[in-house]
């Protein structure tokens, strides 16, 4: 007989709570009346949870007491750990507040060297039982879901009626879910014939390795990439659960292969190789598989882990004839989100603002936002956007219906304060940190999602060709409405680190593309003026997704890109292919080049997502004959010297003999001497003429060719980065495609010197080969006649395609520069060569503060003065035809520049002319537009750039063929010398006062070498220039390297042709000990310092 003290409280309690009030802890009367009091008052619903009290299991029998041995096994390149099975560490609950309630791990069943990576991941990861019959579910497996027009809904209606409305009054709250009833869930639970065909599976499974993994460093490795480039982009799970769940070994095998795969997706070609891993796809399809194995074996009981896991296999992208593709996986996954507690139809998700009665607590007074009682209402709302914005893209990327229509749902949109995290992870270093930029770019990319869907509706239904004039005016209204409130953090302009790209770039991806589907209709039947203009946003939107790639490109941020952005690519791809094939002279040129672009993109892809070629062998035999041939280029080499093939690269077709034409042969990889040979492909334009090949008589000027005669926009036959890429997917098209489609691929790197240089007249035999390894710098003959006379020409130094790369560029900052943000700066002299005879040299703040900067200066005949009536200057031509230069940190800004400057080959040259520390420090376009762009004086590059002692050199390209007609370099041979006058006898500085201005140099006039040269007797002329002195004129090709000794002396001509002479120019300094760049100098280096050329990696 129990006592009790009389004076002890005795608590009471509410036999039952209904949900709402069971989740804010507050008592509630719903056992007296339903609604209770507290929802009737706040308006939320009022439901009865199902309790689980004594429900989960007590104890569980292991039918593996030790658990499994440990043990390591090989497996196609890697090693991987066997899973300790001790059934406890996964409890038979699918809920993971039970998991950490049951879960013990025992220390006897650990790997030996099994260690706490500070909540890293351990290689001893949870098995589900095969002897535990009664799971017990997560609360989402409890409830089933049943919409409007389902007949339940009429039954419990009439019981669900506001009692201050009386019987005919409306309903106060509708409810599409209901708990399953208990004898209901054991049944089903302990329904023999699927418990033991579960169990036998399960240990099949296990036997096979299905719920094997890597060692913990392996794991970390690819959880750290999930958690980098896919978990910002798709936070399908969330961050703190997981990092809890693998410290405690309790997470789902499936999802944990689901997240592996995914992470081996986008991890970084070398960690891939460090872990031990010799193939991606192949690794990809092990976790892929491992995964698709315990889904389809029903191992796994809890759903949310189901749900996360079948959206994570939906990027496994396999071959037309697989049935369990893209679509496969996600249907599966919408389905059961549909069918659960997560429906993406009407989900349970609403405000609920609780108010004060009588005596209140403080929970009371707060403003609660309940949307499930269930989970966390921030995860459940980014998992049901993630699921709209997959489906939305999968849907349009195929031109097949959306699974889930927005007339269905009422999802709400996304808010920053949705992604606040409870709780620290275990170690940021793997799970890593939320950023602003995660969570603004999911808000924007759902609002892209819904966007595109209306897009798709208004002009893709069947029947449908395009869509009305009012319709599509709205549409870009309120895309442009999107760009206008888009946050500065993912303002394209903005994102200069690396980081920000990868998220600005993908978005405005996502946002080019809804022009080019809203107006591909119209430019794909220009029948009218209206359609011809709409149709010019579609190519627009096309040029500027192509210039994100290249950025993207650039920072080596294709290859980590998600699966949207092959759509976006392959979009703007056809696009520029039929402006290509609709035009002529440079713009079909540049539409080439920017298909070249889109397909180097698609290669990027290819190392992640192992990319669909069959759909471009589709498009390619769409093409008429001449087209596809035109945008073939040269095959790739052989690999390096010392380099292996990858593992992808030898797979054949033993293992799948059937699949392409049922010969095991014909997909077989090339020999290493079919390797070895270079395969030239022909295209239409004119080849070299026989002429050519020979030695050409020496001409006044000494030139050398690098690369021999080039074909019209070809470039280099070199391989990309350090291992080579396979094209080669035998299982998934023909060999014939394979080949063709390798050589649509354009080279972005540049000529290391792989190819034999022509002989000139002068050059020795000896010196026509160079090493496929490393760059060469100049030759013996180079280096002594730039020696002697101060300069140097180099033939075909850039290709053709990298020539048409800065011009392009170049074409795309004139066009869009805003003349707002800009002053229109007059770049002038000074001198008397001026047409400004009475202005000075350039020298105000924009043009001071250049150096790190891309600024654009104005031609003097372009800009009016102010005067009595205009007191701002004013253009008097085009912005495009009125600038003079762009500079001055092109190098720096600009990727394509930055590619052709910072390179290995550069850096041999600047080694080869003495340079132990050659740092870029200056870079700009020059234009000389037709018939204004203005003279250059005479003048040594030194007296600019100085250093002490003098060091400077000048890289000169041509980007437009360049002759005495259009105002080319002159050249006075030898006036570097110290016994013609070469000395800097005058430096262009900084002013006291403000401004710019030359002064005297009162330092070493001479480069180190050259000191003991005496310097002739001049008077009152600075710049060294002897009267009657004979400029030797240049003539130049686009293409072609004048390197420029700092202390010779050159000019160029006003342009007076109708031709535009477009060069770039960067100058080169010793920044090694002994040289010192002077404080006073006009340019001063940025905070970072000025670029290293020894730093340049390709």
């Amino acid at each position: 007989m129990s006592t009790k003290s009389p004076s002890r409280p005795v608590r009471t309690r509410a036999k039952r709570a209904c949900t709402t009030c069971h989740a804010r802890r507050v008592r509630c009367n719903v056992v007296e009346t339903q609604p209770c009091d507290n929802c009737r008052v706040s308006g939320a619903r009022c439901e009865i949870g199902i309790s689980r009290r004594g429900k989960y299991p007590r104890y569980i029998i292991n039918p593996h007491p030790n658990g499994v041995t440990a043990q390591r096994s090989s497996e196609k390149g890697f090693e991987t750990s066997s899973l300790a099975s001790d059934v406890a560490s996964r409890s038979v609950s699918g809920c993971d507040s039970l998991r950490s309630r049951e879960t013990t791990i025992d220390q006897k069943d650990a790997l030996p060297h099994e260690s706490n990576h500070g909540g890293g991941v351990s290689n001893t990861a949870p098995v589900p039982s095969p002897a535990c019959p009664h799971q017990v579910k997560g609360e989402m497996d409890r409830t089933v879901f049943f919409g409007e027009s389902s007949p339940l809904t009429c039954v419990v209606d009439e019981g669900r009626k506001s009692p201050e409305a009386g019987v005919g009054g409306q309903l106060s709250k509708f409810r599409w879910q209901y708990p399953i009833p208990e004898v209901v869930c054991r049944r089903s639970g302990s329904f023999s014939l699927f418990a033991s065909r579960r169990a036998r599976r399960v240990e099949q499974l296990m036997r096979e390795g299905a719920f094997d993994f890597p060692d913990p460093p392996v794991c970390e490795m690819l959880l750290q990439a999930y958690f980098e480039w896919f978990h910002p982009c798709f936070p399908i799970v969330d961050r703190v659960e997981i990092s809890e769940s693998c410290h405690k070994k309790t997470i789902s095998p499936l999802l944990l292969q689901s997240m592996l795969f995914i992470g081996a997706s986008l991890c970084r070609d070398e960690a891939l190789r460090d872990a031990g891993f010799h193939d991606r796809y192949e690794t990809k399809f092990l976790f892929y598989d491992r995964a698709k194995d315990i889904f389809d074996a029903d191992c796994e009981t809890d759903s949310l882990s189901k749900l996360q896991a079948l959206f994570l296999l939906s990027f496994w992208r396999s071959t037309p004839s697989h049935e369990k593709d893209t679509r496969y996986w996600l249907g599966a996954a919408i389905s059961l989100a549909q069918t659960g507690e997560y429906q993406i139809h009407r989900p349970q998700i609403e405000a609920v603002a609780f108010e004060s009665q009588g005596k209140k607590s403080e929970e009371e007074n707060m403003v609660v936002t309940l949307r499930t009682a269930f989970m966390h209402p921030c995860q459940k709302l980014a998992l049901l956007t993630d699921f709209q914005i997959r489906d939305q893209q999968v849907a349009a990327a195929f031109g097949l219906p959306a699974r889930i229509r927005d007339e269905d749902c009422d999802i709400p949109m996304l808010e920053e304060s949705d992604f606040e995290e409870e709780g620290p992870v275990g170690n940021p270093a793997i799970f890593g940190t939320p950023k602003v930029e995660h969570a603004l770019y999911m808000i924007q990319m759902t609002r892209l999602a819904r966007l595109l869907r209306e897009v798709v509706w208004t002009a893709y239904l069947p029947g449908k060709l395009r869509a009305e004039q009012a319709e599509r005016d709205r549409l870009r209204q309120r895309l442009m409405q999107w760009e206008a409130e888009l946050p500065p953090e993912l303002k394209l302009q903005d994102a200069t680190e690396r980081g920000t790209m990868y998220f600005a770039g993908m978005l405005h991806m996502a946002y080019n593309n809804l022009y080019i589907l809203l107006y591909r209709p119209s430019y794909l039947d220009p029948s009218d003026e209206l359609k011809r203009k709409e149709g010019k946003t579609a190519l627009q939107a096309a040029c500027q997704s192509t210039r994100i790639i290249e950025d993207m490109l650039s920072q080596n941020l294709v290859q980590h890109g998600l699966l949207h952005l092959i759509t976006h690519i392959f979009s703007a791809l056809c696009i520029h292919t039929i402006h290509f094939c609709r035009s002529e002279g440079t713009e079909r040129k540049l539409a080439e080049h920017r298909a070249k672009l889109c397909l180097l993109g698609l290669k990027e892809l290819q190392k992640s997502w192992d990319l669909n070629y069959w759909v471009l062998e589709i498009f390619f035999h769409c093409l008429d004959e001449s087209t596809a041939e035109y945008l073939q280029l040269s095959e790739e080499k052989s690999p390096k010297r010392g380099s292996t093939p990858t593992k992808q690269s030898a797979r054949s077709t033993q293992s799948i003999p059937d699949l392409s034409n049922g010969n095991s042969n014909s997909n077989s990889t090339p020999s290493s001497a079919e390797l070895s040979t270079e395969h030239d492909v022909a295209g239409p334009g004119p080849q070299p003429c026989e002429e050519q090949s020979q030695p050409q008589p020496q001409h006044q000027q000494q030139i050398w060719s690098e690369n021999g005669p080039q074909q019209p926009f070809t470039p280099s036959n070199n391989e990309i980065g350090d291992m080579p890429i396979d094209l080669c997917e035998p299982f998934l098209f023909e060999e014939e495609f394979s080949k063709n489609f390798k050589a649509q691929l354009p080279e972005v790197t540049y000529l290391r010197g792989q190819k034999e240089m022509a002989p000139s007249a002068v050059e020795p035999a000896t010196s026509a080969t160079t090493s496929q390894s490393e760059p060469s710098g100049l030759t013996k003959e180079q280096l002594d006649f730039f020696n002697e006379n101060g300069y140097l020409v180099i033939r075909g130094f850039l290709s053709a395609d990298e020539v048409q790369s800065l011009l392009t560029t170049t074409h795309d900052l004139l066009d869009n520069f805003p003349l707002e943000s800009h002053p229109l700066t007059r770049f002038t002299t000074g001198d008397d060569v001026d047409s400004d005879k009475n202005g000075k040299h350039v020298g105000d703040e924009y043009f001071l503060s250049s150096g790190d900067k891309v600024h654009f200066f104005f031609e003097p005949e372009a800009v009016a003065p102010p005067d009595d009536k205009q007191q701002r200057p004013r253009l008097l031509k085009p912005k495009q035809q009125a600038i003079n230069k762009i500079g001055h940190a092109l190098h720096a800004k600009s990727p394509p520049f930055q590619r052709v400057t910072l390179s290995r080959r550069n850096a041999a040259i600047a080694a080869s002319l003495g340079f132990r520390d050659p740092r870029c420090l200056q870079s700009m376009v020059i234009c000389k537009q037709p018939g204004i762009g203005g003279a250059v004086p005479p003048h040594r590059d030194s007296e600019f750039l100085y250093t002490s002692p003098p060091s400077a050199v000048g890289w000169w390209i041509a980007l437009q063929d360049a002759g005495a007609g259009n105002a080319s370099l002159g050249m006075w041979k030898g006036s570097h010398r110290g016994r013609k006058g070469g000395h800097i006898r005058r430096r262009f500085v900084r002013a006291e006062e403000g401004g710019t201005k030359f002064v005297e140099n009162d330092g070493p006039g001479l480069p180190r070498g050259m000191e003991e040269e005496e310097e002739p007797e001049r008077e009152n002329n600075n710049t060294g220039v002897e009267e009657g002195t004979d400029f030797e004129i240049l003539d130049v090709k686009a293409g072609d390297l004048v390197l420029i000794h700092g202390n010779v002396l050159h000019k160029s001509e006003k342009n007076t042709s109708n031709k535009s002479r477009f060069a770039y120019t960067f100058h080169v300094i010793e920044g090694a000990e002994g040289w010192t760049y002077d404080e006073r100098n006009w340019l001063q280096p940025p905070p970072e310092g000025f670029s290293r050329l020894n730093d340049a990696v390709a």
